[in-house]
């Protein structure tokens, strides 16, 4: 007689190694930096991950933030009213994430915003992220917007949280080998002249999350079969 506990068995073999926990793929700290860098390289990478530089749209110049405070990816204001117009006139910041052996799944994007307290209204600043598989050679696609940040006394920078989950884009899953997913981040609706940008977190104000899978398309897709075929046999055993 066929005995069910090896369905069990058989479920627990393949599934092993079709959980994967998420890892950081590419994340940048900014610590003890004043702001002004025009280009700031991933200050950690995961396994078989590539990672170009966080660097500015032409309309996002760097500025040293006031009062000698450090920690941030700096602007002097993101003041455009509209997220149309800060595309207009380029204003972004730019990273990338991409691998040339790894089948990648994009589970989080984490990032810190903050606007520098001046007195007037820093915490009118906005922002929205988008994505492109064609380096914005077409329009790129919105995955995480906020509106308004809050703000902490006079000169003070404050780091405001910001998370969208990924793993309901299917174009951010199993991304092949050799394809880059571009980021943008565009600040708008900030107050004029005051600093701003991504930053003010202790550890990684800005990363990536997800997997990083080194078997190659075909592979990985019997992989998926198989990983199919065990979980509808771990459900079995558990009905």
């Amino acid at each position: 007689m066929f005995n069910p506990n090896y369905l069990y068995l058989l479920g627990v073999l393949f599934a092993a190694p079709c959980a994967h926990s998420a890892v950081v793929l590419a994340g940048w700290d900014f610590a003890g930096m004043d702001g002004a860098a025009a280009a700031v390289n991933a200050t950690s990478l995961a396994a078989n991950v590539n990672s170009a530089a966080i660097t500015r749209g032409a309309g996002a110049g760097g500025e040293a933030i006031w009062n000698n405070n450090t920690n941030g990816f700096n602007h002097s204001s993101f003041s455009f009213a509209t997220l149309d117009a800060a595309k207009s006139n380029n204003v972004y910041y730019q990273w990338t994430v991409s691998s040339s052996s790894a089948v990648i799944s994009l589970e989080t994007l984490n990032y810190s915003v903050y606007a520098q307290g001046n007195g007037a209204n820093p915490q009118l600043l906005s922002g929205t992220v988008e994505y492109s598989l064609d380096g914005f050679s077409t329009a790129g696609a919105a995955i995480h917007s906020f509106s308004g940040v809050s703000v902490s006394g006079w000169g003070n920078i404050v780091a405001n949280q910001q998370t969208a989950d990924l793993t309901a884009v299917s174009s951010l899953q199993n991304i092949t080998a050799g394809t880059t997913v571009t980021f943008r981040f565009f600040g708008y609706n900030g107050e004029s002249w005051t600093a701003q940008g991504i930053g003010g977190a202790t550890g990684n104000s800005l990363e990536v999350l997800g997997t990083a899978l080194v078997p190659e398309p075909g592979a990985y897709a019997v992989l998926a079969a198989l990983c199919t075929l065990a979980l509808a046999l771990l459900r079995r055993r558990k009905q």
